[in-house]
């Protein structure tokens, strides 16, 4: 379901935007890094910072006015769903880690903020409804959250 990585300094970028008023940035600075952002609702925003080797970030927005940022460090993978309308997603990571987000059609001005300082953690959002707000915030090695 999510793209792979593949070896050698390679950098991949997608983008998909079949939606009214969409935008998204995309901003890769290291080797073997990947970004992709599908937009086919209305007046979504997605924006992407990769500054590091070995990163993926893959943003799919079918909802409307729903808002993605990312922005993370090497070996660090994002994924971000937002099918509802008005969700907001915020992931924050440095090494190693990843980050799920998934809003579903029901969540109407949903919430998400995951903060992961350190390395291997791993946190699983998912709000499945209305007004559903999560903030995740991780430091040290290792961790879980979801």
């Amino acid at each position: 379901m999510f793209p792979q990585r593949s070896a050698g300094r390679q950098q991949h970028r997608g983008r998909r935007q079949s939606g009214d008023n969409g935008a998204s940035a995309v901003i890769i600075f290291g080797n073997n890094d990947s970004a992709y952002v599908d937009q086919l609702g209305e007046r979504n925003t997605s924006y992407i910072n990769q500054g590091a080797s070995n990163a993926l970030a893959d943003v799919w927005q079918d909802g409307a006015e729903n808002a993605s940022g990312i922005s993370q460090g090497e070996q660090s993978d994002a994924y971000v769903t937002q099918l509802g309308e008005n969700g907001r997603s915020t992931i924050t990571q440095t090494f190693g880690e990843t980050a799920t987000v998934k809003q579903t059609s029901l969540s109407v001005n949903a919430i998400s903020t995951i903060v992961q300082n350190g390395a291997g953690h791993t946190a699983v959002v998912s709000q499945y409804s209305g007004d559903n707000s999560a903030l995740v915030t991780q430091a040290g090695t290792g961790n879980t959250a979801s």
